[in-house]
């Protein structure tokens, strides 16, 4: 059934490889197998689409499952200036919330 999804995704991103919602959607299917190739996708993302807020979380997640608070805080703290940029408030306050998780953890 993954490797399906993941062939109709990739069709969709041959098709269409600009449009960062196909890679967006690509990267949270191999988050459940393949976190290494999430990652890479999703920090792909963020560098050539910077204002595609979606990516953030997940990969500040990401970060945090590996412990690389530093860098899951970066993300997140990144993302919310983004969020709000746009005027995405509830966006926002979710990165908010996951950079102050972030930095609890780094505190323990």
């Amino acid at each position: 059934m993954q490797g399906e999804r993941i062939k109709i995704l990739l069709d969709w991103i041959e098709e269409n490889p600009e449009d960062p919602f196909n890679w967006y959607s690509l990267a949270l299917e191999y988050r459940k197998t393949d976190t290494t190739r999430a990652m890479a996708i999703l920090e792909k993302l963020i560098e050539e689409h910077p204002a595609y807020v979606p990516t953030y979380y997940p990969l500040a997640q990401l970060w945090m499952d590996r412990e690389g608070w530093e860098k899951a805080l970066d993300i997140a703290q990144r993302g919310q200036k983004q969020a709000i940029s746009q005027n995405k408030e509830k966006i926002a306050g979710e990165l908010g919330n996951l950079g102050r998780q972030i930095q609890d953890e780094m505190w323990d």
